[in-house]
C-alpha cells in the first residue's frame, strides 16, 4: 500500500508543474535518460528537495506549502528509444536534489501499478539509492540515468 501511495503522490506532484527555485539559482542540470523500451508516451521528471520515499504519506497534501515547496522543477518529454533529455536551469548551489523519473508509456499521466503494487511502467533508481540524487555545484552538470522495468 505504501508503494502505491508514494507513486500516486509523486504523480500528483508531476501534474502540479514546476515551482520557483530559490534566489541562489546558479547551476543547470542536463539529464539523459536511456534504456526506454519504447518510444510511446512521455518521460516524466520531478526535481525534489527531499527524498520523498521517506516522507510521512499519511499527511500528503500537494497544495500545502510543506509539500509544494519540495518540488523545484517538473516536466515531461516525449520518450524515445534513442534516449530522452531534460535541461533543468537555475538550481540552487550546494543543495542535494532528488530526481524522480518514470516512463508514462500509455500517456495517462500516472504511474500504473500491478495488483501487487509494483510499477508496470519504467522508473529510474539511483546507484545504491532508491532515488537518484545530485548535489548542485553552481555550474552546469550532466547526469545519465537508466530506466528500469519490472
Amino acid at each position: 500500500m505504501k508503494k502505491m501511495t508514494i507513486f500516486a503522490a509523486v504523480t500528483v506532484l508531476f501534474m502540479m508543474g514546476s515551482a520557483a527555485a530559490s534566489a541562489r539559482e546558479t547551476g543547470g542540470l542536463d539529464i539523459k535518460v536511456d534504456g526506454l523500451r519504447s518510444g510511446d508516451g512521455k518521460v516524466m521528471l520531478a526535481v525534489m528537495r527531499e527524498d520523498m520515499s521517506r516522507k510521512d504519506w499519511t499527511r500528503f497534501d500537494p497544495r500545502s506549502t510543506e509539500w509544494s515547496s519540495l518540488i523545484l522543477y517538473a516536466a515531461s518529454e516525449s520518450s524515445s528509444t534513442e534516449g530522452t533529455e531534460f535541461h533543468v536551469p537555475g538550481l540552487p548551489e550546494g543543495e542535494k536534489l532528488y530526481l524522480y523519473l518514470f516512463h508514462d508509456e500509455n500517456g495517462n499521466g500516472m504511474m500504473d501499478l500491478s495488483e501487487q503494487m509494483l510499477p508496470r511502467e519504467g522508473f529510474v533508481t539511483g546507484d545504491g539509492e532508491t532515488i537518484p540524487s545530485v548535489t548542485i555545484t553552481g555550474r552546469d552538470q550532466e547526469v545519465s540515468v537508466t530506466m528500469t522495468y519490472l
